[in-house]
């Protein structure tokens, strides 16, 4: 990494030294430090793309007044660490100078050969520390498949995997199906 950051930030000095010094290419905030994120292969990016499409798609239908951003936001999940979700969903409008969301109500993470345990694992314990989000979604493009962290009345997470039929993501009140959420098979 070619960036000379301060050895410790907070997530909103953090935005702010991004801010200032014109920070370019993909950047999380881990324990304080400036983390850069691997390189992409064109699967995950299509995974994405498509996981946006009907996440925006889905919002539409419901009529809802919802903002879905792609992977361009930090989501602070502690003071000293924020993500960038892969895509999330967020109640109302989104100011379009806007670096960090932090209530968002959806999160998506798209699985990629390096990042499988810390999706799984450190990221969903951080997410269900942000009470704001009601569904964690986990999308494997390679076995076809997504992962539903839904957060129930007790503020736990509990998880379903499925291939197939529709997602209730309730609360916002939208449906999405599993198929459009998946690359198309090869």
């Amino acid at each position: 990494m070619n960036v000379h950051a301060p050895p410790k930030m907070t997530v909103d000095e953090y935005l702010a030294w991004a801010s200032a010094n014109g920070l370019e290419g993909r950047f999380e905030l881990v324990d304080g430090r400036v983390v850069e994120m691997a390189a992409e292969r064109a699967i995950h990016g299509l995974t994405k793309l498509r996981v946006a499409m009907a996440l925006t798609q889905a919002v539409e239908a419901a009529g809802r007044n919802l903002t879905v951003l792609p992977d361009s936001v930090l989501v602070p999940v502690a003071s000293m660490t924020g993500r960038v979700p892969d895509a999330l969903v967020v109640e109302g409008r989104v100011a379009d100078d806007t670096l960090k969301v932090t209530a968002p109500l959806i999160v998506v993470e798209v699985l990629s050969p390096g990042s499988i345990k810390v999706d799984r694992e450190t990221k969903l314990a951080e997410y269900a520390g942000v009470a704001s989000i009601v569904h964690y979604l986990i999308v494997d493009a390679g076995a076809r498949q997504i992962t539903h962290h839904r957060r129930g009345d007790a503020g736990n997470f509990a998880a379903a995997t499925t291939s197939s039929g529709a997602l209730d993501l309730t609360p916002p009140g939208i449906t999405i199906a599993v198929a459009d959420m998946l690359p198309p098979d090869a």
